[in-house]
């Protein structure tokens, strides 16, 4: 990639009318007035969304309009979450409050496109970029439902470990929900300083994770996962449980270091709105799980259903073993500040 290829423009204040005032307030675009929708739903329709399968869907372009749309879905439940905020480090505010003239920047770090469209929609007055692999985004020349937001921008780097093609200080925020399972085990600390060099000063860092190890699980659940998902993780180099990685933040240089968690249910039933909010989390948090090691997946070897990739959740036996035990997904949001001096 040409690292001396200018970054997008950030957008410019429109200019007054010839009264002085300022110009009325841009109209939401199509695919906002789309996010909002999502976002206001009922939890029953945010579940029957969550819970559709497309893997059966014979045309290529209508998938990946499906599993675009999916992953919108997913991306608003967990906002859900965390009561409707993209970003949970203190710059959501100023992000929200930021003018175009401020020139504010957000880098999407390994995002799918998808994230950065949500963070151009959410933060309207901010230049997004979404720094990604070619081979980890598969939304390259993807033609979409709704015109892309013009303040968001993709930037392909062909390793994740390679130099960010930015300046130092270029960043207000950088945030990745997908580091875990892009960045190799040795090169956390590279990327984590390379993230440092980016970001102005007093900038944030915000990472959110999921651990391939569930809390409280079962015998069969650690069966599971020991056989058909950590020799995967571990044969791609990366990191099994990223919440022991916190420390590194610190090693970077970052400080006032904060860490959410949230315990998400891995299975749930029953009806009411209680049980729609119990099922919202769960199939949040499969999404998630399914999105961060869906590569290091093994196949099924034996049997009618060899060479297929079911979940765990699939199986009746785990699952009534989880409900049991009451297995957690351990949602964790990380952020850090880069120092003003």
């Amino acid at each position: 990639m040409d690292s001396s290829k200018p970054l997008p423009k950030i957008p410019q204040m429109r200019e007054r009318n010839a009264s002085g005032a300022r110009p009325s307030p841009t109209p939401k675009s199509p695919f906002q007035l789309a996010l909002a929708r999502m976002e206001n739903s009922a939890l029953k329709i945010m579940v029957k969304r969550l819970s559709e399968d497309w893997s059966e869907c014979g045309e290529l372009e209508g998938l990946k309009e499906a599993l675009f749309e999916q992953k919108l879905w997913a991306l608003a439940a967990r906002q859900w979450l965390t009561g409707g905020k993209p970003l949970q480090c203190p710059a959501h505010e100023l992000l929200t409050a930021s003018k175009p003239p401020n020139g504010k920047r957000i880098l999407n770090l390994y995002g799918y496109a998808a994230d950065g469209w949500i963070l151009a929609a959410k933060y309207p007055s901010c230049m997004v970029i979404t720094l990604t692999t070619i081979s980890h985004n598969a939304s390259v020349n993807q033609n979409y439902i709704w015109p892309p937001p013009h303040n968001h921008h993709m930037v392909y780097i062909p390793a994740a470990d390679d130099f960010f093609p930015f300046p130092d200080n270029h960043f207000d925020v950088i945030t990745s929900s997908t580091f875990s399972s892009v960045v190799k085990s040795q090169s956390w600390l590279p990327v984590l300083q390379e993230c440092h060099r980016c970001l102005q000063k007093g900038g944030w860092l915000e990472i959110q994770s999921m651990d391939a190890i569930a809390n409280r699980q079962g015998e069969l659940l650690k069966s599971w996962v020991e056989s058909r998902l950590l020799p995967g993780i571990e044969d791609l180099g990366l990191v099994v449980n990223p919440s022991k990685r916190v420390h590194y933040l610190e090693v970077a240089g970052f400080t006032e270091i904060k860490t959410c968690k949230i315990a998400l249910p891995v299975v749930g039933k029953g009806g009411g709105q209680e049980q729609d909010a119990t099922k919202v989390m769960v199939q949040t948090g499969r999404h998630y799980y399914q999105e961060l090691y869906g590569e290091s997946l093994r196949p099924l070897s034996l049997g009618a259903n060899a060479g297929r990739l079911p979940w765990w959740w699939y199986n009746k036996s785990m699952r009534q073993e989880c409900e049991r035990e009451g297995t957690l997904f351990g949602y964790m949001i990380s952020f850090g500040r880069k120092e003003f001096a």
